[in-house]
């Protein structure tokens, strides 16, 4: 019977060929909007290195010289804005409500902005590069967002590292394709590339902190040191006690002492969860679009199969009868039919395969040649899933005639 089947495809050929095609387009359309969607969610199901639960985010500002609201120094002719700037975080951090405060500069989560450097091991120079994003924070943000040591170090080991001066340096997917163990550089001095004289000690290896939920860690993070008593920033970021976010934040709007010391005043009080779902609404939105988009494609999918199986199929009335009357059995004739139409897929994402796979090597996605597969195949199981569909409504009608009345019909 298989065999049967093969020849009757090969000798309706100009209809098959025309229903491969189709067949094919659809296929190679999901298949490729599948490849976007996983480009795009992938890094959302892999632990983040940090935790933003109970976690605020605050402006520094500062009182200019000819606003009304201006306090005059009583004791120096110097407008001692760090000094003011260090006091009020001080009183955050004694605050009976917050657990960890700190500030830094592009060292935030959810922070789109990003400086990017190569480094090297000082001793072997190393030629391959390790590239990072570079962030600034003061020891205590480790204790904020809870980074995590990917060693098993504790946040206090973490925190005496970066007080120490060192610097923690996370996992890097592009470094270590190249066969590199990133391990291998804690405790040793790297440098900016080509500049020997800017050396410093990595400390320990933590995980990757992205920009997003959807940013892959290709590239790395070097956390450096915030030097609060020498260097102004803008952002306060802290932690609040478990559950006591609420209470926080109507003791900041309540209490003078919390937003304003001299000429320095906080703003701007911000949770890290509405910050990370305003930065990253445009993926989030994309990705969404691109599922409503497959779902659309497999409903408009499944339309036009139902349509041109059931015309397939109904063409085919006498055939079944006549087999039926040769001796096929209902449950023969139904599964001859689907057979026909998977197998007609089988021949149609051979030939997608053949067009599109040279066409991803070329793109240089940054998806492994296993996860362009397993899109694939998801994406032929929705096709076959349409096409059993579209098949089993037409086949169940045809298969149910009584032979008699096909041929006579016929």
């Amino acid at each position: 019977m298989k065999r049967k089947l093969f020849t009757q495809i090969k000798n309706e050929w100009t209809d098959n060929i025309w229903m491969i095609v189709e067949l094919a387009i659809v296929t190679g359309a999901i298949w490729f909007i599948l490849v976007l969607c996983w480009e795009t969610a992938r890094a959302r199901f892999l632990p983040k290195g940090y935790d933003i639960t109970d976690v605020y985010n605050l402006s520094f500002r500062w009182v200019t010289t000819d606003s009304p609201e201006f306090q005059m120094p009583s004791d120096s002719t110097r407008y001692d804005f760090l000094g003011a700037r260090n006091a009020l975080l001080s009183t955050i951090r004694k605050h009976p409500l917050v657990e960890a405060a700190g500030v830094s500069q592009n060292g935030l989560p959810y922070s789109l902005s990003g400086c990017f450097s190569g480094f090297t091991p000082l001793e072997t120079y190393d030629t391959l590069i390790y590239t990072a994003n570079e962030r600034i924070m003061s020891p205590d943000l480790v204790k904020v967002f809870r980074l995590k040591s990917l060693t098993g170090k504790s946040e206090e080991e973490l925190v005496t590292m970066l007080g120490e001066g060192k610097r923690l340096i996370s996992n890097n997917t592009a470094y270590e394709k190249q066969g590199r163990n990133i391990r291998n550089l804690i405790g040793q001095k790297i440098i900016y590339t080509g500049d020997s004289a800017n050396a410093f000690i990595v400390g320990d290896m933590i995980a990757h902190i992205s920009r997003t939920d959807y940013e892959y860690p290709f590239t790395g993070t070097v956390v450096h040191p915030f030097l609060e008593d020498s260097v102004w920033s803008t952002d306060l970021s802290l932690r609040v006690k478990a559950g006591k976010g609420q209470e926080f934040v109507e003791a900041f709007k309540t209490t003078p002492e919390l937003r304003r010391y001299g000429n320095v005043y906080l703003t701007d009080l911000t949770s890290f969860e509405d910050i990370r779902d305003s930065v990253q609404r445009d993926n989030t939105t994309s990705l969404t679009s691109r599922l409503i988009l497959i779902l659309f494609l497999l409903v408009i999918i499944f339309l036009g199969l139902l349509g041109t199986f059931w015309f397939r199929v109904q063409q085919r009335t006498g055939e079944v009868a006549i087999r039926m009357i040769c001796g096929a059995t209902r449950k023969q004739i139904f599964m001859r039919i689907i057979s026909e139409g998977l197998i007609l897929l089988l021949f149609g994402s051979i030939f997608i395969s053949a067009l599109l796979w040279p066409f991803y090597k070329k793109l240089e996605t940054p998806l492994d040649w296993e996860a362009i597969l397993a899109c694939e195949l998801v994406a032929i199981g929705l096709v076959a899933l349409g096409v059993i569909i579209s098949l089993w409504w037409p086949a169940r009608k045809v298969m149910n005639i009584e032979p008699a009345i096909a041929v006579k019909e016929e």
